[in-house]
């Protein structure tokens, strides 16, 4: 497997950050709550607003399928 500069960098920096906090998970967290407070308002609160669908259920007209067709089965 290709070693990737990018997936390579993420990972470092979550050793780093780790490392940082003595791998306790608990401390990590700690540091994330105070770090959201100091952004505030810029973070979006995904509870607020649920995920909606992009096209209503049962697919989109633009799929290019035609499901019509006995060929289709």
């Amino acid at each position: 497997m290709k070693n990737d500069p990018i997936v390579q960098q993420v990972r470092d920096t979550k050793d780093q950050l780790a490392a940082a906090f003595d791998y306790d998970v608990a401390r990590i967290f700690a540091d994330l709550r105070s770090r959201e407070k100091l952004v505030g308002d810029r973070l979006k609160d995904r509870r607020k607003s649920p995920n909606k669908p992009m096209h209503p259920s049962g697919g989109s007209a633009a799929s290019g399928v035609d499901t019509t067709s006995p060929a289709a089965g």
